[in-house]
């Protein structure tokens, strides 16, 4: 199941919709930016913290928009979905379903992802073993061998608790979850931060001066599809 080498980009929309001077700030192509930013708004505008609601005429409007976009820069939409009711609109417009990482041990929401045939990529809850990725894969595994659908997966590796206030990245994961026949993706700028520790830090930080090294590290051990 050939994959070629991916890089993830992209905004929270959910957190930035409703800001009025909110610019894209991916440093591709300027039309592309535009184009992509002005569908998943659309899209988006029905997003709720506790559902998502996609109405027909919406999706087709959605589909059409970005259309161009997947013909001209040949870029694929990918987002995250939270419940089985969201599964089957969301992937009817966008060509990954993300599982996030806090319910990556979520059965239902897994199998329900891999019956719609997309692809799927799976973030590693920074609370799961390595090794714990392989029943995730056997999951989507079993669903595409009986539905005669190819498998293609990816696991997001974003670093692992150490203690109360750190995030570690342990290089032998990447070997460890590309054995389970999955593609490895690495979140680099997730596996810099420093999750709030006590009530006098009140935001999550990060130190991105170590991304770059981070990133090398992990490139080094040859077994990555993408950041």
């Amino acid at each position: 199941h050939h994959i070629h080498f991916l890089l993830v980009v992209g905004e929270d929309f959910k957190r930035e919709k409703e800001d009025e001077e909110f610019k894209h700030r991916w440093h591709v192509d300027s039309e592309l930016s535009q184009k992509i930013q002005g569908a998943l708004r659309k899209l988006y505008s029905n997003l709720s913290d506790d559902e998502l609601v996609l109405e027909s005429d919406l999706i087709d409007d959605f589909l059409e928009e970005v259309k161009d976009v997947n013909e001209k820069y040949n870029v694929e939409i990918l987002t995250d979905v939270h419940e089985v009711a969201q599964v089957e609109p969301v992937s009817k417009v966008c060509h990954w379903l993300q599982i996030p990482a806090f319910l990556c041990r979520q059965t239902d929401l897994i199998v329900a992802a891999a019956q719609t045939g997309r692809k799927i990529n799976v973030k590693k809850g920074q609370f799961l073993a390595h090794e714990g990725t392989k029943h995730i894969v056997e999951k989507v595994r079993h669903v595409t061998r009986e539905k005669g659908t190819p498998f293609r997966m990816a696991l997001t590796e974003r670093g692992t608790f150490f203690g109360y206030g750190d995030y570690v990245v342990d290089m032998r994961s990447f070997r460890i979850m590309a054995e389970t026949g999955a593609h490895v993706i690495f979140d680099i700028t997730h596996s810099t931060q420093t999750p709030q520790t006590s009530l006098a830090s009140e935001v999550t930080k990060a130190n991105r001066a170590l991304a770059p090294c981070l990133a090398r590290s992990a490139t080094a051990t040859g077994y990555l599809s993408g950041y």
